[in-house]
């Protein structure tokens, strides 16, 4: 088992003495003792998942996304980002392609995660847009 007091004393220490913090020095659990994480799909190339970054950049990525000459995408996002896949939806369509895209489809939905005796349902959407012509 991982001394969490002696792990967290060392990360208090580097970075009390401006120290850099290195993922080895971190309070973490050794390979034996993580949970075994199922393998994720591939990420399809017109897909963008919304997260917690700033409005802005998922926005830049949708607009980069059209400048290559694609004609649709998918904005992907669960939980609390759903707002902000709304606002990345609407800004680009408004602000930037004003009357050239068209939300073709959304999809809301929930997902089971978590495991044992922490599995909790979250909601998700996904909107797809195309570019008109």
């Amino acid at each position: 088992m991982v001394d969490l007091h002696r792990e967290l004393g060392k990360a208090l220490h580097a970075l009390e003495y401006g120290g850099e913090l290195r993922m080895s020095e971190t309070a973490m659990p050794s390979s034996e003792e993580q949970r075994p994480t199922k393998p994720r799909e591939p990420i399809p190339p017109d897909t963008i998942f919304v997260g917690k970054k700033p409005l802005m950049a998922y926005a830049t990525a949708a607009m980069m996304h059209f400048q290559t000459g694609a004609k649709e995408l998918s904005v992907k996002a669960r939980g609390q980002a759903i707002s902000r896949a709304v606002d990345v939806v609407e800004v680009v369509s408004r602000r930037f392609y004003a009357g050239k895209l068209n939300i073709k489809n959304i999809s809301i939905g929930t997902e089971v995660v978590g495991e044992g005796d922490d599995i909790r349902n979250v909601s998700t959407i996904e909107i797809r847009v195309e570019l008109l012509a």
